[in-house]
């Protein structure tokens, strides 16, 4: 109980209530431990995305601006309080701490990694594009679908920035075909799941 005291009277409180949003609110007891981690600055999180998985609503930040945390701070976590970490700095400034993170969340199947795993796929890294790839298979490919379904507005937004990545980058060039680049491969195997399926 002093810690959750000391934790709401923290001059940082209003970040760390954003942070503990990043997560749903059944995991709210892990989020304010992996919040009290972080040291925080004045450009803490930037933006917000709302999203929903297993219908519970909760908001991943667009990018955050933490330096990373002490590695024997991070030994002292659980499992799933070290996969919510990852997915956290999955947000980073830092492209190399992104695909550090992408990686970490590989080892994962739970359902709340997943808009962490989407947002990276509209952003144009593409080192992280086969490790997104490999990620999203047969044994999770139905949980990206469900999350799909819930959320068609946000997905519209990333097929968008897809599109235009794609534009920018290599509609001027006609011997690439679009459904054969592994942005569309991957999207295109979430949205039509079921179709694939049957």
């Amino acid at each position: 109980m002093n810690f959750i005291n000391n934790f709401l009277y923290d001059k940082d409180w209003s970040k760390r209530q954003a942070v503990i949003k990043c997560f749903p609110f059944s995991l709210k007891e892990d989020a304010i431990i992996i919040a009290s981690l972080i040291k925080f600055n004045d450009y803490s999180v930037h933006n917000k995305i709302q999203v929903s998985v297993d219908n519970e609503n909760f908001i991943i930040p667009y990018r955050v601006y933490f330096n990373k945390i002490s590695t024997w701070k991070i030994q002292s976590l659980s499992d799933q309080q070290k996969i919510m970490l990852a997915c956290l700095y999955s947000r980073h400034h830092d492209w190399y701490i992104r695909e550090e993170m992408l990686r970490k969340l590989s080892w994962s199947n739970k359902n709340f990694t997943i808009p962490y795993v989407v947002q990276l796929l509209s952003e144009y890294v593409i080192e992280l594009f086969p490790i997104i790839d490999a990620q999203i298979n047969e044994n999770n490919i139905e949980e990206y679908h469900k999350y799909y379904k819930a959320n068609q507005i946000y997905f519209k937004k990333v097929e968008k920035r897809i599109m235009s990545y794609w534009n920018v980058y290599y509609d001027y060039n006609k011997t690439y075909k679009k459904n054969n680049y592994i942005w569309f491969q991957i999207l295109n195997r979430i949205k039509f799941y079921w179709t694939n399926k049957s």
